[in-house]
C-alpha cells in the first residue's frame, strides 16, 4: 500500500510535491496505511492536474513578467468544477463499493454467541441457536468475588447447571428446583438429555456401551438415569428431586462433593469394560481382549474368568482387581 501512496505523491506537480508530500507521507505511516488516504491521494492529483492548473498558470504568468512580488489572493471557496468532479468520483466509489459488496464472492457466515449464564448481561441473553451452530462461542471468565466451580464441576454440566450459588455443594434448595434447572439443559429441544448434553466429550455416538458407562461412572447421572438407558428421559428429569436424594448418604439434606464424585475403582472396572465390549453384550470375550487397554490389564485379565465360561463379567472384572490390589486398611 506505501509504495503506490508514494507512487501518487510523485505524480502531483513539483510545486505541490515539495511543499506538502513530505507531510502527506508522514500522515499516511502514522495512522497505519490506510486505504482511504491512498484514495484521497488519488483524488488529489486529479484536482490538482486539473481543477488547480489555471491558477499555477497565472502564478508562473506573473512571475515571467517579473511581479515576483505580487501576492495572488485565491479564494477559499470550491470552484463549481471542483464539486462536481468530488461529487463525481463520490457516486462512482459508491456504486463500486455497493458492487463489490454483493458481487464480493461467497463469504462465511459467523454465528457467535453464549450457552453459559454471565453476570456482565445487564438484561437477558436468550438464544434460540443449538450449542453447536455457533461458529464462535464467547466464554466469561467469573468475577473477583464469584467462587470458581470445582474442575469436576465443570465437566459435568449437570453438576454446574444445579449448583447455581457456586459453591460446590448441591443444597436442598437446589435439589428441589433441580426439574426447571435440568429442562433448559436440553439444547435440542428433543425432550431428554443425552450424554453430551449431560457434559460428555469425545464418546463415539456409535457405541452405546461407552454412553451408558459414562452415566454409570457419575454418581448424579446414574441416580437420575433411573432406567441405565444412557439418557435422562423426560419423565426422569421430573422426577429428579427424588432421585438426587438417594445420594444423600449422611441425610442432611444436602448434597456434598464426596457424595457426588465418583469411586476411582468403580470408575477404572467400567471404563476398561466399555472399552473392549465390542459387540456391546457386558461381557468380555477372548477375541475382545486385544489393543492397549487388553495389553495393560493383561495379568488381572488372564485370571478373571474364574468359572472358565470364557467370557469375563463385570463383577469378575472388579473380582480380579481386587485380588490382586486388596485394598490397605
Amino acid at each position: 500500500m506505501r509504495p503506490i501512496y508514494v507512487r501518487l505523491l510523485q505524480l502531483h506537480p513539483s510545486g505541490f510535491r515539495n511543499r506538502f508530500a513530505g507531510e502527506m507521507l508522514d500522515i499516511f505511516d502514522d495512522c497505519g496505511q490506510p486505504p482511504a488516504l491512498v484514495l484521497d491521494a488519488a483524488l488529489s492529483l486529479v484536482r490538482q492536474w486539473t481543477v488547480r492548473a489555471p491558477v499555477r498558470q497565472a502564478l508562473q504568468a506573473r512571475s515571467v513578467e517579473g511581479d515576483s512580488g505580487l501576492y495572488i489572493n485565491v479564494s477559499e471557496t470550491p470552484r463549481p468544477a471542483s464539486l462536481m468532479l468530488g461529487a463525481l468520483l463520490a457516486v462512482v466509489f459508491f456504486f463500486a463499493m455497493s458492487y463489490l459488496n454483493t458481487h464480493g464472492g461467497k463469504r462465511a457466515s459467523l454465528i457467535i454467541g453464549s450457552h453459559h449464564p454471565s453476570p456482565s448481561h445487564m438484561l437477558p441473553a436468550a438464544t434460540r441457536a443449538e450449542a453447536e451452530s455457533l461458529t464462535t462461542e464467547t466464554r466469561m471468565k467469573p468475577y473477583p468475588d464469584q467462587p470458581q466451580l470445582p474442575a469436576y464441576f465443570q465437566m459435568i454440566l449437570v453438576l454446574a447447571a444445579l449448583d447455581t450459588d457456586r459453591n460446590g455443594v448441591i443444597s436442598a434448595a437446589e435439589i428441589e428446583r433441580a426439574p426447571a434447572v435440568l429442562a433448559r439443559l436440553d439444547a435440542n429441544h428433543d425432550g431428554h438429555l443425552d450424554a453430551a448434553e449431560c457434559g460428555a466429550r469425545g464418546i463415539d455416538s456409535q457405541r452405546p456401551s461407552g454412553i451408558q458407562a459414562f452415566m454409570r461412572i457419575h454418581p448424579v447421572l446414574a441416580a437420575l438415569d433411573t432406567n441405565h438407558d444412557g439418557f435422562i428421559s423426560s419423565d426422569e428429569i421430573r422426577n429428579a428431586s427424588a432421585s438426587l436424594r438417594t445420594l444423600d448418604r449422611n441425610h442432611d439434606g444436602n448434597l456434598s462433593e464426596v457424595e457426588v464424585y465418583p469411586d476411582a475403582f468403580f470408575a477404572k472396572v467400567i471404563s476398561i469394560m466399555a472399552t473392549l465390549d465390542a459387540d456391546g453384550d457386558k461381557k468380555l470375550s477372548r477375541q475382545e481382549l486385544v489393543g492397549p487397554v487388553a495389553d495393560r490389564f493383561r495379568g488381572v485379565l488372564d485370571h478373571a474368568d474364574r468359572d472358565h465360561d470364557g467370557f469375563i463379567t463385570e463383577s469378575e472384572l472388579a473380582a480380579e482387581f481386587l485380588r490382586s490390589s486388596p485394598p490397605v486398611h
